[in-house]
């Protein structure tokens, strides 16, 4: 524990202050928050803390970059990330410029959708993107998607081990 003047501190571990605390501070100085005891994001779970934050800093006008915002949302609290955005829209204060693997983020109505390809940036639907692809075959059977998955590993595995003997490796 640490502490600031008279008041103690509870410091998250070191790589929970690398990863979460210190980019949150960096967003204190950047939007004009004086410095001082950091707010409690660190006392909720992963995904409510992230959420807490940005309910909290999409407050105001901006350009707001997130970059896979999904990474600690469930899907129930990606649906509030949804709603989150439908306020931030509703604003008319703000533009939202997101990196996701999300297809439930994506599927936000009316945004545009850019994927990465070989020829640079291109218009696309939901259902055209990988990420989308592999969900619906996985929701259409999971069990056999996951033993699929599992099969391709073992095959990979299986095909290096090969190798490495034909190349006298082993």
């Amino acid at each position: 524990m640490a502490s600031r003047g008279n008041r103690p501190i509870n410091l998250p571990p070191p790589y929970l202050r690398r990863v979460w605390l210190e980019p949150s501070r960096i967003a204190d100085r950047v939007a004009g928050v004086p410095p001082g005891i950091p707010p409690d994001y660190l006392s909720h779970s992963h995904g409510e803390g992230f959420l807490r934050f940005f309910e909290e800093r999409c407050q105001q006008q901006g350009i707001f970059i997130f970059d896979e915002p999904e990474s600690a949302q469930s899907p129930a609290r990606q649906i509030e990330f949804l709603k989150l955005m439908r306020r931030m829209e509703a604003s008319q204060n703000c533009q939202i410029i997101i990196a996701t693997h999300s297809p439930m983020l994506m599927a936000y109505p009316g945004a545009t959708l850019l994927g990465l390809t070989k020829y640079g940036l291109e218009p696309m639907t939901v259902e055209q993107t990988g990420h989308y692809k592999i969900m619906r075959e996985f929701y259409d059977d999971p069990a056999r998607f996951a033993k699929a998955a599992i099969a391709d590993e073992q095959a990979s595995a299986d095909a290096r081990a090969t190798e490495d003997m034909a190349r006298g490796r082993v």
